[in-house]
């Protein structure tokens, strides 16, 4: 009954070190995966803050030429022309929302494109599990 007992502690023992090694392995795969999750997270909010500013940026730009055109024709003859016709798709708060949302959308894809341009050569592999094996019961 002695020698079963050991055999038995001897294969608990040949188990556990095969899964603390399997984890070890784990571990040393899970930072770069996590460091691209990171990194497609920073692209996607990179890509909104960025698209935000310029949006801010081009508003501030087209809106400062209006005012100088307008100070330049003072002294000029007011020639009445028709209103042009804008049809507005959105309402006006909705814009930034929906370009903000097209920005993060094209991040997303440009994310995705580079990360299958990537194929294989991101270093890691993919995870392999492996069944432990039957144990005799006699």
């Amino acid at each position: 009954m002695g020698t079963r007992t050991s055999e038995v502690l001897k294969e608990i023992e040949q188990i556990r070190d095969r899964l603390d090694a399997n984890l070890v392995e784990l571990e040393t795969r899970m930072p770069p995966i996590a460091r691209l999750g990171r990194k497609a997270i920073g692209i996607a909010v990179g890509g909104g803050a960025g698209s935000a500013a310029l949006l801010i940026a081009v508003k501030k730009i087209r809106g400062g030429k209006d005012e100088r055109k307008a100070k330049g024709r003072e002294d000029e003859r007011v020639i009445v022309q028709p209103a042009p016709v804008v049809v507005k798709l959105l309402p006006a708060g909705a814009v930034p929302v929906a370009v903000l949302a097209v920005a993060t959308w094209a991040g997303v894809r440009v994310t995705e494109a580079w990360l299958s341009r990537m194929g294989g050569r991101s270093g890691s592999r993919d995870a392999v599990v492996r069944p432990l094996p039957a144990r005799s019961t006699g």
